[in-house]
């Protein structure tokens, strides 16, 4: 898949992306930008379907995020395409398929350095040390996502890792929505005990305890979650783990509620995007620097990678849209599909009849998992 695939797609008018460099700061309070973007971020309109996406790379894996990201819109206008007629349910289910595909087809480019590692391992030759080394960096290589797919008023989120999707509202007794009300990270007492029924320490995993790629990380399989958009919905925001750890490294207990005090609409969905990132940035440097002072070096002087999508939502016409729709259900869901979750595209549960494939990425992970990182 090309890097530029999803450009060849219309952008949507009234959403626009900002970003920030992740570096670090100086003895100097001064702040060194990395200078190389691992996120991947795309905001499409096309046939009626509005697609917004965060694909956030760590370890190095800005490829993993731009093949997750490219292939993600293949898989939903190419590929099977979504339709506006497809009912909920069915919707639902492609997502859940369509993820595990990119899962997938990124983990069967891994296959050759997979194969190369193990070669090597066991040639047991200190020559091949180096070689094992940037095998093992590569392979460590991976990608979170924030997936929302909008179709008139029926919103769907998809969600592996730690971004965020808020619905800012007009109502100021509550003005915010948490669309996904989970995050894959080894605080979460579901990914926890997730992780003990499959026999894996949560502490050997660190954040996020999903993603494509990275074989500590497990699985890829999604939360998928559908809400119908409320008439007093004024914009969604996608926010990346950047910058939700970001926040979070400060004391910023409510995530979704800092976004809507710092959301300032601008001129253009673009600038009040670039503005909010900007806003977060301010912040970090400015608790970066009260804690050098009040409390020394207590706290990294890392600052992740940032972006942000805003989407300002128009209503005109809408609901009378809504009104005829056979897709919108007039429910309000947090779930995955009825039959359950996909299964992941690395099973970590051993079966007499797996491929021989498989039980070489799981003799890869429990080996992973047994290192440190």
């Amino acid at each position: 898949m090309e890097d530029g695939f999803a450009d060849q797609y219309p952008a949507c008018c009234n959403s626009g992306i900002g970003s920030a460099y992740g570096g670090r700061y100086s003895k100097s309070k001064k702040f060194n930008a990395n200078h190389e973007l691992l996120d991947s971020s795309v905001h499409i309109d096309i046939n009626d379907i509005q697609l917004y996406a965060i694909f956030c790379g760590f370890n190095g894996g800005s490829n993993a995020a731009k093949f997750s990201m490219n292939r993600m819109v293949y898989e939903i206008f190419q590929d099977q395409p979504i339709k506006t007629i497809m009912m909920s349910r069915e919707i639902i289910a492609e997502l859940h398929r369509k993820f595990a595909n990119v899962a997938r087809r990124y983990m069967d480019m891994m296959t050759d350095s997979l194969s190369e590692r193990f070669i090597l391992k066991d040639q047991n030759d200190e020559v091949n040390a180096n070689a094992i080394s940037e095998l093992d960096q590569k392979i460590r290589e991976g990608c979170t996502a924030i997936v929302a797919l909008r179709i008139e008023c029926d919103l769907f989120v998809l969600n592996c890792g730690t971004s965020m999707a808020i619905a800012i509202t007009d109502d100021p007794s509550d003005p915010v929505v948490r669309i996904n009300d989970q995050l894959h990270e080894n605080e979460n007492p579901v990914e926890i005990e997730r992780l003990k029924n499959i026999g894996v320490d949560p502490e050997n995993v660190l954040k996020p305890t999903r993603a494509i790629g990275d074989l500590h990380r497990i699985i890829a399989v999604p939360d998928i979650y559908h809400v119908v958009i409320q008439n007093n919905w004024r914009y969604i925001v996608l926010i990346s783990d950047g910058v939700v750890q970001n926040l979070k490294e400060f004391q910023v207990e409510d995530v979704a509620m800092e976004v809507y005090e710092r959301l300032k609409e601008d001129h253009t969905a673009t600038s009040t995007a670039q503005s909010l990132v900007d806003a977060f940035a301010r912040k970090h440097l400015d608790a970066y620097t009260r804690n050098m002072v009040e409390n020394g070096f207590t706290f990294s002087n890392q600052r992740e990678e940032m972006t942000v999508i805003f989407v300002k939502l128009e209503h005109d016409n809408l609901y009378e849209t809504f009104k005829s729709s056979t897709n919108s259900t007039l429910d309000y869901t947090q779930s995955t599909t009825d039959g359950g979750p996909v299964q992941p595209y690395v099973d970590v549960l051993p079966k007499s009849n797996k491929p021989d494939i498989q039980k070489f990425l799981l003799d890869t992970t429990k080996l992973f998992l047994d290192k440190s990182l």
